[in-house]
């Protein structure tokens, strides 16, 4: 009796709307951090200044990938730590997440 109680129970796990939202932040902050990566890589490093539009957009687009990161990390944190929701989401949210923002901080050094 207990294994069918248990199956109905695992059944009725469902995805967290923290976890999705702490995907689908990781996914944007890796396709910003694609966007500098592209934008600073399409120009010629004599035209790279300070008062370039290329530099500027890579740094808005580095702010913005900040943000989510650290965003996602902690969407994800209260994700993971949910009782009775799937984790599956979160946690790979979590992950790349956090690989964003080592990518994010590292770009800064």
């Amino acid at each position: 009796m207990d294994k069918l109680n248990n199956n109905k129970t695992e059944s009725k796990l469902y995805y967290s709307k923290l976890g999705i939202t702490t995907f689908i932040l990781a996914v944007v902050s890796v396709a910003l951090i694609w966007g500098v990566i592209f934008t600073l890589f399409n120009v010629d490093p004599a035209q790279l200044g300070e008062d370039s539009k290329e530099f500027m957009v890579a740094v808005l687009l580095m702010s913005f990938s900040f943000i989510m990161s650290i965003s996602g990390i902690i969407t994800g944190i209260i994700a993971v730590l949910q009782k009775q929701k799937k984790k599956l989401l979160p946690a790979f949210g979590l992950v790349i997440n956090c690989m964003a923002f080592i990518t994010v901080m590292l770009a800064l050094i």
